[in-house]
């Protein structure tokens, strides 16, 4: 069987951080304790919550089980061990991604409370998909202030065309040209607008119209036609998801507008100008990238752009900002740069706001944040020591290919048996059946589907395209398994493999394609060679305290978060 085939536990640093939370010390009773390294334990509860639906990740009986996952834990304590050995939570890299987080989580778990999740009713669902029995052509002029939207409805009210007036007051490459979105079904946008898709007059201009939080809106709305709906009707878990996430952006923005006014925060009505002052210099149109703006002089770092209740953002925080290449404006747009100095307003806000609640202070707040930062040093100690010393060169790829020549034959034909069918409760019904059945056939019968299978031999290379792309699922697969169902033109094909021919290979006669899947499973054979050295090394360095026997009183897999346990697994 080809080594990618083979259930395995992911032994790897980044592929494990993928899935296991990396854990943080506590001051968790001795009797709970799975393992200690240093200052950092693994409780009995923390190795549940990291375990739970992940129990795939760790295959075999339980027992094994249990213990390849502690391994891991165990692995990860030593390499944080290292990396408060080595100074490296003071790191000066260190303590910016700290700061990052704590920016980061406080800012959701405000919004959190702020803005909790809504449910969703089936009569909203109803009322949903009945709006969406019909699209409609809109037009869009976009301003961000009532003065500028009503210097456009005083274009309109002259006898200017809509598009001409929409070209002129939109912000270029925000909307298409003339203000157009084409047509659109309720839902695509944000509220007012999505109602007025649904039930402005037709031709008329309607506004202005302000959007919180978003800026002020003139619409006009040119027809309205049924929606055909070729595929039928949209299923109810989407209409519902999108009703959700349109509840939670419009929660999130009302939150947004709360938090501004309790904290009074108000731009300087020149704030956004001095931006495009100092930043439309230093952009480069040709490539949409903003360079670096002339250094400021004392006096203009000092320079207010917003202010609110204890705070104000100057012309030198704006500068600090551009460090956060993520959030760089567009420094030819007026409106972009208002929204920029609002959004870096509005984060000061909101993490000064989760501070006066003592957000910080919660513990699984600040264990949300040392995770990540634990996570920034577990990827920065892994690849200085163990990618340093996971170089794949040739002799090692050409020995790795010795040591799994039979994971690499080449397949010259198959044998197989095959239905083709079109009642997806049939197909679920055979392939309970196929497993145990000696044939298909039999598979068919004990179903009580009453189609014939047909046995026919493959050779590769075929020119069929639905078998070639199998062709690997038949080498994984050996004799007397199944393969499929796989979709086609005609239906859902099953597949039993009766019996296979492969021919070893040389590794000069390996294909692209093998030679490269070749070089993965080395590569990450190469990694977990140097990984387990590490750990090894470091094991002798900060012994671990090791409890396994407390394993056996936790349950595999592990039941769902608040349902009782059905007992221990051994």
């Amino acid at each position: 069987m080809p080594f990618s085939a083979v259930p395995r536990r992911r032994a790897t640093l980044p592929a494990a951080c993928a899935v296991l939370l990396l854990l943080v010390a506590g001051c968790a009773s001795d009797p709970d304790v799975l393992v200690r390294v240093g200052s950092r334990t693994v409780t009995v509860d923390e190795f549940m919550s990291v375990a739970r639906g992940n129990e795939f990740q760790y295959p075999g009986a339980p027992d094994s089980a249990k213990a390849a996952l502690l391994e891991d834990l165990t692995r990860r304590l030593l390499l944080l061990a290292e990396a408060e050995d080595r100074g490296l939570f003071r790191d000066t890299l260190t303590l910016n991604v700290r700061r990052a987080a704590e920016e980061r989580v406080l800012m959701q778990a405000l919004y959190e409370r702020m803005a909790p999740a809504a449910g969703v009713s089936d009569a909203e669902v109803a009322e949903f998909a009945a709006w969406r029995d019909s699209s409609a052509r809109m037009q869009l002029i976009y301003v961000s202030t009532r003065p500028a939207a009503e210097a456009a409805l005083a274009a309109l009210a002259a006898g200017e065309p809509f598009g001409s007036v929409a070209d002129r007051f939109n912000t270029a490459g925000l909307l298409p040209p003339g203000g157009d979105l084409g047509p659109l079904l309720p839902g695509s946008l944000v509220a007012p607008l999505d109602r007025l898709l649904r039930t402005a007059p037709l031709g008329r201009v309607v506004g202005p119209v302000e959007a919180p939080g978003e800026g002020w809106f003139l619409v006009r709305v040119s027809e309205r036609r049924p929606n055909e709906r070729p595929n039928g009707p949209e299923p109810e878990a989407v209409l519902r998801d999108m009703i959700l996430q349109r509840k939670q952006r419009l929660a999130r923005i009302n939150a947004t507008l709360r938090l501004r006014e309790a904290w009074r925060y108000r731009i300087a009505p020149d704030g956004a100008q001095i931006l495009f002052q100092r930043f439309n210099p230093a952009f480069d149109p040709t490539t949409g990238q903003l360079g670096s703006p002339p250094p400021l002089t004392p006096e203009e770092a000092r320079r207010v752009l917003a202010t609110w209740d204890g705070g104000a953002y100057t012309l030198a925080d704006a500068y600090a900002d551009l460090d956060r290449p993520e959030d760089r404006p567009n420094p030819s747009m007026i409106a972009a740069l208002e929204a920029w100095i609002d959004a870096a307003c509005t984060r000061r806000i909101a993490i000064a706001e989760a501070r006066r609640r003592l957000l910080h202070e919660e513990p699984a707040i600040r264990e949300r944040i040392q995770r990540t930062v634990d996570n920034y040093v577990l990827d920065a100690i892994y690849r200085s020591d163990v990618l340093a010393e996971a170089q794949l060169d040739s002799a090692w790829l050409r020995d790795y290919f010795e040591r799994h020549r039979d994971d690499f034959q080449r397949l010259d034909a198959v044998e197989i048996e095959s239905v083709t069918l079109r009642d997806t409760a049939q197909v679920s019904a055979v392939l309970r059946h196929a497993a145990s059945a000696p044939s298909l056939a039999e598979a068919l019968a004990a179903a009580g589907v009453s189609a014939a299978a047909e046995t026919r031999t493959v050779t590769f290379p075929t020119t069929d395209p639905t078998l070639g792309f199998l062709e690997r699922s038949f080498m994984q697969t050996p004799a007397g398994g199944v393969v499929g169902p796989q979709m086609t033109a005609d239906g859902l094909v099953i597949m039993r493999v009766v019996s296979k021919q492969q021919t070893p290979q040389d590794f000069e006669e390996l294909s692209g394609e093998a030679l490269m899947l070749l070089q993965a499973q080395a590569q990450e054979a190469r990694r977990d060679e140097a990984f387990r050295r590490v750990t090894d090394h470091l094991r002798r360095l900060h012994p671990p305290v090791l409890r396994p026997e407390r394993l056996r009183r936790i349950p595999w897999p592990i039941p769902a978060a608040g349902a009782a346990p059905a007992g221990a697994a051994s």
